[in-house]
C-alpha cells in the first residue's frame, strides 16, 4: 500500500507541474499543443509505412539528380533509382518517425509561445487541465522509452511496446488503474480524519470557484 501511495504522489506532482506550465502559457497554447501532438502521433503511428516509403522516394530522387540519371532516358531512370539508397532502412523507421513526432513537438511549443499572443491564450482552470492532459499523454508515450535509461533491466511490461493508438488507450487505461487504486489505498491511511480532510478538499474548491469569479467580475468592469 505505501508503494502506490508514493506512485499516486508521484502521479499528482508530476500532473501538476505541467498543469502550472499550462496555466502559465495560457488554454489556447495548450490546446494547439494537444491538437498537434495528439494529432501527429496518431497519424504517425496510423500512416508511418507510407510516410518512410514516400521519405526513401524522394531521399532516392534526389540522390539521382547529379548523376544527370533523368536526362538519359527512362531505362537509366529506373536503374539509377533501384540503386540509389534508401534515407530510412527499415530497422531504423520507428526512430525516424519519433525523430518527426519530437521536431514537432518542440516546434509546436516555440511556434506558440511566439505567434499565440497572452490576450488570446487566458490563464485559467482549463489552461492548467489542458497542460495536465498534455504532460499525461507525454508520460503514456515517453515513459517507456525513459524506463529503458533508467530501469536496468529495461521495460519488460506491455508498455515498452507502446506504439499504435489500441497500445495508448491500454497503457493509459492500465495507468487510471493503478491511480485508483493509489487513492483508495490513501483514502484508507486517513481514515480517522476523513471529515477533516473532506472539509479541507471542500475550502479548496470553493476558494477556487470564488477566485475563478472574481476574475471574471473584475474582466466584466475593465470592459
Amino acid at each position: 500500500m505505501a508503494n502506490q501511495i508514493q506512485v499516486l504522489l508521484t502521479f499528482i506532482l508530476y500532473l501538476f507541474f505541467f498543469g502550472w506550465i499550462g496555466y502559465r502559457r495560457g488554454m489556447m497554447r495548450e490546446l494547439i499543443v494537444l491538437g498537434v501532438v495528439a494529432g501527429s502521433w496518431v497519424v504517425l503511428q496510423q500512416f508511418g509505412n507510407v510516410i518512410v516509403i514516400i521519405t526513401n522516394l524522394l531521399g532516392r530522387f534526389l540522390g539521382i539528380l547529379p548523376t544527370g540519371a533523368l536526362t538519359k532516358g527512362d531505362a537509366a531512370l529506373v536503374e539509377a533509382l533501384s540503386n540509389a539508397k534508401n534515407w530510412v532502412a527499415p530497422e531504423n523507421a520507428e526512430t525516424f518517425l519519433f525523430l518527426i513526432w519530437v521536431i514537432l513537438l518542440m516546434g509546436v511549443y516555440v511556434l506558440t509561445g511566439i505567434f499565440v499572443k497572452d490576450g488570446k491564450s487566458k490563464r485559467n482552470g482549463s489552461a492548467a487541465f489542458f497542460g495536465a492532459v498534455n504532460g499525461l499523454f507525454y508520460a503514456v508515450v515517453l515513459l517507456p522509452k525513459l524506463a529503458q535509461i533508467f530501469l536496468p533491466g529495461g521495460v519488460t511490461t506491455a508498455t515498452a511496446t507502446t506504439g499504435d493508438v489500441g497500445d495508448i488507450l491500454r497503457t493509459l487505461g492500465g495507468s487510471l488503474g493503478v491511480v485508483g487504486r493509489s487513492l483508495g489505498d490513501l483514502w484508507t491511511v486517513f481514515e480517522a480524519q476523513r471529515p477533516f480532510v473532506l472539509l479541507f478538499l471542500l475550502t479548496i474548491l470553493l476558494l477556487t470557484a470564488a477566485g475563478t469569479l472574481s476574475g471574471s467580475g473584475t474582466k466584466a468592469k475593465k470592459s
